[in-house]
């Protein structure tokens, strides 16, 4: 899964018009349950990264 933010980013120097710029992006997941899935396995993984600290 990777993000791409090319669309929402901002060059140096750039002057921002936000009425020529999305504010949605395609979706992540494909159903809520994949979603939750999902999040369920990243919440794992970062609480076995918050025992090692």
């Amino acid at each position: 899964m990777k993000i791409v933010s090319d669309g929402f980013r901002v060059r140096q120097g750039e002057t921002v018009d936000l009425t020529g710029r999305s504010t949605t992006t395609a979706p992540l997941c494909k159903s809520d349950e994949h979603y939750a899935a999902r999040l369920q396995k990243h919440v794992e993984h970062l609480s076995a990264a918050q025992v090692l600290l």
